[in-house]
């Protein structure tokens, strides 16, 4: 049903489609959050977010409100033709017109967790199953960065004097405060949850410029960001460890044994739920401690890796627009981020373990989609232009159409 929602979320040409939608899959959501009945932290994730949720909603249903008073309509076209100068000759209706911009946004915010909307998105990634959880992160937030490019570049976009500003202060003070909020968490989920704060806020800035170029490089860092926490996750969903200090334990246990008794609950295995849990991977397992490696030094932007380039070419936008505080902000944000994945690396590579633990993944599934997104990355590697160029082609049949 998320999916569902997503696909007629990104094809809606009216807010009430867009509100429809957006329940439907809120609901899903909610659903998926929660269905862990017997974990009180799994039901509290739930209903945290089907409350706030609804908070949102009813502020959205509001600006629709506003924008049939003042327009007799909601449909997208509709209300792109009728605001084609700048404004609607009324200082009264131009001020309604941006409250609605502003209560619309709320509720886009709000599910995407940027900062000051973000005080649910820690809590349900913790109480969520890590599929779940996976699922909030990567999956649900395409959607929505579509129908946030066909309200904001489209249907708003003769407004954009008024909310690109809005959506760039939003954006700036979010991403610093994720980076600064991601130096304190020890638990995997919630380093995540405020991590994708930061990241998703470097895509609203690039779309905050609001043209062909702010799109084109806003899009780049989104699927840069999806593709390296789908790495991230796909780690943190498959990795486990076993501790074999015996040296008989050793002696009795090969990969595909521990695999099927972890599949089968046969031992007490431990699953990654916290950042030291990396501890000892390079002790114990090189070649997947590289391949791990590999992944967060993408997400750190290590050139000549594919997120190093989404991250140049937005910072290239933002100093030919001249968006000097977003320069110093992403700057800044940078380097935060870097102490942070620097750190797991240092746990993974240089910290002492006492006990002599195996590292391995639970499923061969898991194996080889792993294995092929570290091929991907590395092929990116050697040809990053190729994601730039395709990227660029999607950008004008985006512009094509709806503008």
């Amino acid at each position: 049903m998320v999916i569902f929602s997503m696909l007629i979320l990104v094809s809606a040409y009216d807010f009430f489609l867009v509100f429809v939608s957006l329940e439907v899959q809120t609901l899903s959501i909610v659903i998926l959050a929660s269905y862990q009945v017997t974990q009180k932290r799994s039901i509290e994730s739930g209903l945290k977010y089907f409350i706030f949720s609804s908070f949102f909603s009813g502020i959205f249903l509001f600006s629709i409100a506003l924008l049939y008073f003042i327009f007799g309509l909601v449909s997208f076209e509709g209300i792109y033709q009728l605001t084609l100068g700048g404004t609607l000759g009324d200082p009264v209706r131009d001020t309604i017109y941006m409250i609605g911009i502003v209560l619309i946004s709320s509720l886009i915010f709000f599910k995407l967790g940027v900062f000051p909307y973000h005080y649910w998105i820690a809590d349900v990634y913790q109480g969520s199953n890590l599929v779940v959880t996976t699922f909030l992160a990567v999956i649900s937030k395409i959607g929505l960065i579509g129908v946030f490019i066909r309200l904001y570049l489209t249907v708003f976009i003769n407004f954009s004097f008024f909310w690109s500003d809005f959506v760039y202060y939003i954006s700036m003070f979010s991403m610093l405060f994720g980076a600064v909020a991601a130096l304190y968490q020890t638990d995997i989920k919630r380093f995540l949850a405020y991590t994708s704060i930061s990241n998703m806020s470097y895509s609203l800035l690039a779309f905050s410029i609001g043209n062909f170029d702010g799109l084109l490089y806003g899009i780049l860092y989104f699927i840069g960001y999806i593709f390296g926490t789908l790495c991230f996750f796909l780690i943190v969903l498959g990795l486990i460890n076993k501790d074999v200090s015996s040296v008989s334990e050793q002696e009795n246990f090969d990969i595909v044994g521990l695999r099927t008794a972890a599949k089968n609950n046969s031992y007490d295995f431990n699953y990654f739920v916290k950042l030291d849990d990396f501890r000892g991977l390079y002790k114990n397992n090189k070649i997947l401690a590289f391949a791990v490696l590999l992944v967060f030094l993408n997400l750190l932007g290590m050139p000549p890796l594919l997120f190093f380039f989404s991250k140049y070419f937005v910072f290239d936008t933002f100093l030919r627009y001249n968006y000097f505080l977003a320069v110093f902000a992403f700057v800044l944000t940078n380097l935060i981020s870097a102490f942070y994945y620097l750190r797991i690396v240092k746990i993974i590579f240089l910290d002492r373990v006492s006990t002599n633990k195996l590292f391995f993944f639970s499923s061969f599934k898991l194996t080889v989609i792993f294995g092929f997104f570290v091929f991907i990355t590395i092929i990116l590697m050697i040809h990053p232009l190729f994601l730039v160029h395709l990227i660029n082609f999607i950008s004008l049949v985006l512009s094509r159409f709806y503008f």
